[in-house]
């Protein structure tokens, strides 16, 4: 079964989104900057002008008219700035809060998927066991068969049959570990315990033919 895609923009867009964002804001900001130093430069101009003009200097006034005039468009432009920054604060922040879910339900998807092919290596593994369980138990049983034939042959044959079957086969689990050093798997879980038996399948079964029954 697939996993199952996330109603969701990409954690990738998103990003790419709230950069976009953030960007937004940071030109804002410069802009309110060079805004707000303007203001501060037009009051600096105009109580520099109030004193000419209190001196009585005629061209200050005209000169501080305009200086108020240019202030209150930077004013203006000011608040303007102000709000739209304020307006991009919530939109920050959804963005903010929709990564962290997309992140989240990602690494929901991600957790499932590890898990989805965990089950099927393990179902692939189960189906192995019992494939080779399946041919140990026939090859057992025609050792089995075997060696019957050689114990048929008097003495000489019942120590082949010793030699050949009874020996190599003694104790697998234990020459596995003393002779070819095998180990345990580091599983501390309860597992099944599978037993080898000489069995031979159904005579249709080894023709392979299973529809037809004698």
């Amino acid at each position: 079964m697939a996993t199952q895609t996330a109603p969701l923009n990409s954690v990738e867009d998103l990003n790419q989104q709230l950069g976009h964002l953030w960007k937004a804001r940071r030109d804002l900001e410069k802009e309110l900057g060079l805004v707000s130093l303007g203001i501060q430069t037009a009051d600096q101009n105009a109580r520099s002008l109030k004193k000419r003009s209190a001196q009585g200097d005629a061209g200050a006034s005209s000169l501080l008219d305009k200086t108020e005039a240019e202030r209150k468009d930077l004013a203006r432009k000011e608040e303007g700035l102000r709000l739209l920054i304020e307006e991009l604060e919530p939109k920050i922040n959804a963005a903010q809060q929709e990564i962290t879910a997309a992140r989240r339900l990602q690494e929901e998807q991600e957790q499932e998927q590890r898990f989805r092919e965990a089950c099927d290596k393990t179902a692939a593994l189960v189906e192995r066991v019992l494939v080779l369980h399946a041919q140990a138990c026939q090859a057992l049983a025609e050792v089995r068969l075997a060696q019957k034939d050689l114990c048929e042959r008097g003495h000489r044959g019942q120590a082949a049959a010793e030699r050949i079957v009874m020996q190599p086969l003694w104790n697998l689990p234990h020459q596995l570990q003393a002779a070819k050093k095998w180990t345990h798997p580091r599983a501390n879980i309860a597992g099944a315990s599978i037993e080898i038996v000489p069995l031979l399948p159904p005579p249709e079964s080894a023709n392979g033919n299973s529809a037809r029954k004698s």
